[in-house]
């Protein structure tokens, strides 16, 4: 049997006349010639050992070659093994490694061992890569937040200081508005008490004229309305739309119709004299009236009549006051 696996056979005697070696086998095959026992029927010796040693040398390695592939598909898993099922069965690798002799389990242990070896080193390069990862994650998430919030305080000092400056501009504004109200204040006061002055000042020929003026134009209304219609002249003396004297005012053309007329044949009251100097004095029933009508002797029925247009202060008696 092993003569035919080898490629031998025992030869009980010499071919060519020749004697064989004791136990010596006849050699029909490269393999069969690398046995030291192996007979060449053909040359006595081995001599064509070297010939055929490359032939046989081919075979050998043909056959450590299929050895080896067989082992290694022994070895090697149908498919790759998972880091995770590497790492549970690393333990029962490690006892059947130590336990077992075998070359080719010792093989297949240091080859599992490798790959368990490579797996936790990758586990590990992953772990720290996550790592750094989420650090990175982190840093540029509180790097946005930083920069949200500086954005938003940049936002909020901007609004501030707008706020700021509307109100530096609206309080600058406010300060000249008092001092222009002041200043038209102390014109008005100054012209104010100068008229007053030279109301103050007036001739006794003044105060007559003022009465005789009342006397016409109020001399049936109440005392009150006395005293309205001398303030009526008395303000438009002080107005810069009409004359600054009382004479002027009373004989300007068409102000007071008929009055002229009648003024030198009129006698003042007493009452009519007493409303005079009240209305030079500065009261002023009228609530600066600078006119005054009877809506019964003019009546407001056209649109475009002048003393109906304007707004109405006071009404006293049988009079309208108006400006």
């Amino acid at each position: 049997m092993i003569g035919r696996v080898l490629g031998t056979k025992s030869l009980p005697g010499t071919r060519r006349g020749e004697k064989p070696p004791q136990d010596g086998i006849e050699c029909f095959s490269p393999v069969a010639r690398l046995l030291p026992n192996c007979y060449d029927a053909g040359v006595m010796g081995n001599q064509r050992f070297w010939k055929n040693l490359a032939g046989s040398g081919a075979l050998a390695g043909i056959l450590v070659w299929a050895f080896s592939a067989a082992a290694i598909a022994r070895v090697a898993p149908a498919r790759p093994w998972h880091p995770v099922e590497m790492e549970a069965a690393a333990p029962a690798r490690d006892v059947a490694a130590a336990t077992d002799e075998d070359p080719i389990d010792r093989v297949r242990a240091e080859v599992l061992r490798r790959r368990a070896e490579a797996a936790r080193q990758a586990a590990v390069m992953r772990a720290a890569e996550a790592k750094r990862h989420e650090q990175a994650r982190s840093r540029e998430q509180a790097g946005r937040e930083e920069r949200v919030a500086a954005r938003d305080r940049s936002r909020e000092r901007d609004g501030e200081g707008a706020r700021k400056a509307a109100a530096r501009q609206a309080a600058l504004r406010k300060a000249q508005a008092d001092q222009e109200r002041k200043r038209t204040t102390r014109k008005r006061t100054a012209r104010v008490a100068s008229r007053k002055e030279g109301a103050a000042t007036v001739s006794l020929a003044d105060v007559e004229l003022l009465a005789r003026v009342i006397k016409i134009e109020a001399g049936g209304e109440p005392y009150e309305g006395k005293v309205a219609v001398g303030a009526v002249i008395v303000n438009r003396v002080r107005s810069p739309r009409f004359p600054n004297s009382l004479r002027a005012v009373i004989y300007s053309p068409g102000q007071f119709p008929g009055v002229t007329e009648m003024i030198d044949e009129v006698r003042p009251g007493s009452s009519d004299l007493r409303a005079a100097k009240e209305a030079l004095a500065g009261r002023d029933p009228s609530n600066g009236a600078l006119y005054f009508y009877n809506p019964r002797i003019h009546r407001c029925d056209g649109e475009g009549d002048f003393l109906c247009s304007l707004k109405v202060t006071a009404r006293i008696g049988n009079h309208v006051f108006a400006r």
